[in-house]
């Protein structure tokens, strides 16, 4: 996205937005309430507890509540069945070792295949933390008890959050959503319309610099407020339908917009002046809301990045903008928290999800084996490395590991500063919050950052650990140097098997991701041409909604980290993510288009149920062909489109059949 050095984006990271600041000093209040609760009561693991507020949804009071709820039962779960594990074979060594690797395969199938990844994460985490003690060989009525005192030292610091929210709890998720949202495209509309009145560097100076600070935002501060929505069941005709999927196409238009805006600082000449105009009036068009009937087809506009711009815009402006009609609720307002399903559709049949458990697993034994063969427990840390750090494509788990060693060593430092030149001179414990809230609020206010919010949270854990190693003050350095060797075991361990051994390239993962995108699609017209009652149709193509949704979301991810590939193929990897993200808007608007015309288009017309099985077989065979099953015989373009008559190639073609045209213009090479 243009030529951007790395102040400007450590500055973008760290500037504030909306709801920023207030968010840290809850964060900031929160710690230092636990801190006060954790030495009165002389709770034990009071570090691992604290931490734990980074860890919760906290951005209403209900959702602090819920998300609370369901992490202590997590917790407790995994402590429990840790503690039921020992006991049952006497503490043996073997079953130890057994009983992580089974642990972890189910958490990493449960990261890739469910919705329930973090419960997953908290706890295999505590069951881990459980396990640990019980190789140091001390008295099991200790080793019971310090596990029962991370269960108490988490639930304290949960409560304290979760009361700091109840009583500085944020605004409404649907007015913040809407906000959000609107902000966006109100900046490209403004810098359009500035472009198309021959404005200079000084005019554009100041607008330009809001699109790249929200181009740099991406899409996970709308896709964290868009889940307080569903997690609240929260039903609202203000927001557009298919608010989740509008979310990663913004993201993506803000992206072609900055490096348009970066490229162009003084303007534009006089033959770009009516393009610019034109694209101005398309974003006016998507902020009111015009009809899905009224977008007919247009041709691909082309590589470059108005052309790009256009098509993006086009595509949102395909979409439904309201429901008009009481039985098309059903499928136009966001699904519930109930409503959604817990594993994906592909759960049980696709090997791949199987293969990311296995590759944990093997990743953690082997990290668990080897602290213990050499007795160096506190490298412990590298086995919660791979925990925290797994994800399925090489790129995303190169920038988490980086992210997590840059807070590490940040952490660490901060610790290992505080212990030998500021503990020896406190003598009370004011002077321990203020270092504590101090730290906190920076760490916090990283969290918060679009991009490397990881590099906070993890500063927050390796500080706590070394400051909370005990009541009095810490005189160790050790275990700060301990916790920076086990993270740098945890990423060399995890580098081997995820990167050398069976390695899942992040653009061969978005084309899978864009199949599905594809099959799901042509599943939807399926749907539509069964020869069922409407009720029937509209509740099947009901389930394929959140996978949908879900599907964009990933896919936006995996572009977004792209740019974490390394090797000589980089450049390939991030130009076939670029293409795929372009593909990937047409197919969401082609899905939306569909599930409309399913709510508005209730007869038995032969010719309209015909088309809608047509299209789901140019799809099916389109899907298949992105994952290397077959081959689909492509026209060259502009002389037509596969399995489409040639008198449907018009300008004049409107709604489904207009997007699929789309699609096929600009679907990337399947060779």
């Amino acid at each position: 996205m243009g030529e951007r050095s790395w102040l400007d984006f450590i500055r973008d990271e760290l500037a504030p937005y909306p709801q920023r600041l207030s968010g840290t000093l809850r964060d900031t209040l929160s710690v230092t309430l636990a801190v006060v609760l954790v030495m009165t009561l002389r709770v034990h693991a009071a570090a691992i507890g604290i931490y734990y507020i980074f860890l919760l949804a906290r951005q209403t009071p209900s959702l602090s509540f819920l998300s609370g709820l369901r992490s202590l039962v997590s917790i407790a779960a995994g402590v429990g069945s840790c503690l039921l594990l020992i006991q049952m074979t006497d503490n043996d060594p073997i079953a130890r070792v057994v009983g992580l690797m089974v642990c972890m395969a189910a958490t990493g199938f449960m990261l890739s295949a469910s919705s329930l990844g973090a419960e997953a994460i908290a706890f295999s985490l505590f069951w881990f933390t459980t396990l640990a003690g019980w190789d140091g060989h001390r008295p099991a009525e200790q080793t019971v008890e310090s596990s029962l005192w991370v269960v108490a030292a988490t639930a304290l610091s949960v409560g304290c959050a979760v009361a700091v929210e109840y009583v500085f709890g944020g605004q409404s998720p649907v007015v913040s959503l809407k906000e959000e949202m609107e902000r966006r495209l109100e900046a490209v509309e403004e810098i359009f319309r500035l472009y198309a009145e021959g404005a200079g560097e000084v005019s554009l100076q100041g607008v330009r610099r809001r699109v790249v600070v929200l181009s740099h935002a991406g899409q996970q501060r709308m896709q964290r407020v868009y889940e307080r929505i569903v997690e609240r069941n929260l039903h609202t005709r203000e927001l557009p339908p298919g608010t989740r999927v509008r979310i990663p196409m913004l993201a993506e238009l803000m992206d072609l917009v900055a490096a348009f805006s970066l490229e162009h600082r003084n303007g534009v000449d006089e033959p770009l002046r009516v393009v610019c105009g034109e694209i101005a009036q398309l974003c006016g068009r998507t902020r009111a809301g015009d009809a899905v009937e009224s977008v007919g087809y247009e041709a691909s506009h082309g590589e470059d990045w108005l052309g790009r711009i256009r098509q993006t815009l086009h595509e949102l402006n395909s979409m439904p903008a309201v429901v008009e009609e009481t039985e098309s609720e059903v499928l136009m307002t966001p699904l519930t928290s109930s409503q959604q399903p817990i594993f994906a559709a592909d759960a049980f049949t696709n090997p791949q999800h199987v293969n990311f458990g296995l590759k944990m697993s093997a990743a953690a034994t082997i990290c668990y084996v080897f602290y213990n063969a050499v007795g160096w427990p506190g490298i412990a840390t590298s086995v919660v490395t791979v925990m925290i750090t797994a994800v399925s494509t090489t790129a995303a788990m190169k920038q988490k590991q980086l992210f997590r060693m840059l807070g590490a060593v940040l952490g660490g430092g901060i610790g290992i500063v505080s212990v030998s030149l500021l503990f020896p001179s406190m003598d009370s414990i004011t002077s321990l919050l203020v270092l504590v809230a101090l730290v906190t609020f920076g760490s916090a206010w990283m969290a918060r950052s679009p991009r490397t919010s990881y590099v906070g949270m993890q500063t927050a854990l390796a500080f706590y650990l070394v400051a909370f190693q005990s009541f009095g003050a810490p005189v160790a350095m050790a275990p700060a140097r301990d916790r920076v060797v086990g993270v740098g075991l945890g990423l060399l361990v995890m580098w081997f098997i995820f990167d050398q051994i069976s390695p899942v390239r992040t653009a061969w993962a978005m084309r899978r991701g864009f199949a599905t995108l594809l099959r799901e699609t042509a599943e939807l017209f399926r749907v539509g041409a069964m020869e069922k009652s409407q009720a029937i149709r509209l509740a099947e193509a009901n389930k394929l909604r959140y996978s949908v949704g879900l599907g964009m979301l990933r896919l936006r991810e995996m572009h977004e980290a792209v740019s974490y590939e390394f090797g000589a193929d980089r450049e390939m990897h991030m130009r076939e993510s670029e293409r795929i993200m372009q593909a990937s808007i047409a197919a969401a608007a082609l899905f939306w288009s569909g599930l409309a015309s399913l709510t508005q288009e209730l007869g038995e017309d032969a010719t309209l149920l015909a088309r809608r099985r047509m299209l789901g077989e140019n799809l099916e065979r389109m899907a298949e062909s992105y994952e290397g099953r077959g081959v689909v015989a492509v026209e060259e373009r502009g002389a037509g489109v596969p399995g489409v008559p040639v008198e449907m190639v018009a300008e004049g073609a409107t709604g489904a059949m207009a997007r699929y045209l789309e699609l096929c213009a600009l679907l990337p090479d399947t060779d």
